[in-house]
């Protein structure tokens, strides 16, 4: 899971070098998208939570649950 964070967390990186930066929400998006089916008990929590989904919320999670 830290090998998809960090390539995510490139990508993301390199469009802000290119002018085009992704906001939060969107990075959010992406993270959880790319998800495999197994974690869908952690996205179902994420998206019927009251908190905003961010990029960084996602990446918190994602390495935490791999620690």
């Amino acid at each position: 899971m830290e090998g998809y964070v960090n390539h995510v967390t490139g990508l993301s990186e390199q469009l802000s070098a290119m002018g085009a930066p992704l906001e939060e929400e969107h990075l959010g998006v992406i993270f959880v998208q790319g998800l495999p089916d197994s974690y869908e008990p952690m996205i179902m929590v994420l998206e019927n939570s009251a908190v905003k989904v961010t990029g960084d919320l996602v990446r918190q999670r994602l390495l935490q649950d791999t620690s």
